[in-house]
């Protein structure tokens, strides 16, 4: 088994629990507020969990590493929906990032979001009212490139070849689905 196929049969039950969570707090959306609120909540794990994973993420060995940053993304969308970006929460309790595998599992669960984040993006045009993707991009992730950004992040998986090493990306994305899960219980 391949660790893109470990990580997805070995996170399955926290990935569900995250999601079904997730998708109650949008199908609840009722306006711009709302939905600010979300992006929120989103930026209040993603921008520390990024900050963390990028002290062992770089150019070296991940060469695309900047354009995966999706905090900023969401800060773009919760602005230019009118939304303030000043003093926003940020979550404290995230998984353990002390080496490149952690970050790597970390980075599964961040990049994982992209895969599913156009249904996301058309249920809240849709549920917003929206005739325009103004506020929506954090969740378009890397628009018609995203199946492509995903290869792109399962080659840097394949290279994980140790059980050993395989064993501490696949915890690491496990931490960091229920940190999530966590900081969404507690958001307020």
């Amino acid at each position: 088994m391949t660790l893109p196929e470990k990580l997805k049969s070995g996170t399955q039950t926290e990935h569900a629990q995250l999601e079904k969570q997730l998708v109650g707090k949008m199908k609840a959306i009722r306006g711009t507020v709302d939905y600010i609120s979300l992006l929120k909540l989103f930026y209040g794990f993603f921008h520390p969990l990024e900050k963390e994973m990028l002290n062992w993420l770089h150019k070296g060995n991940m060469p695309d590493v900047e354009e995966r940053r999706k905090s900023t993304e969401i800060l773009n969308d919760i602005r230019a929906l009118g939304g303030q970006t000043e003093s926003m929460q940020e979550s404290d309790s995230l998984p353990p990032i002390t080496s490149y595998l952690q970050a790597l599992g970390a980075a599964y669960v961040l990049e994982g979001s992209t895969l599913g984040g156009t249904v996301i993006a058309g249920m809240m045009k849709k549920q917003l009212a929206k005739e325009d993707d103004g506020g929506l991009s954090f969740f378009q992730g890397y628009g018609e490139n995203t199946r492509e950004m995903w290869r792109k992040f399962n080659e840097y998986l394949l290279a994980v070849q140790s059980p050993e090493d395989q064993e501490i990306v696949l915890t690491a994305a496990r931490d960091s689905f229920l940190s999530f899960k966590k900081w969404a219980d507690q958001y307020a």
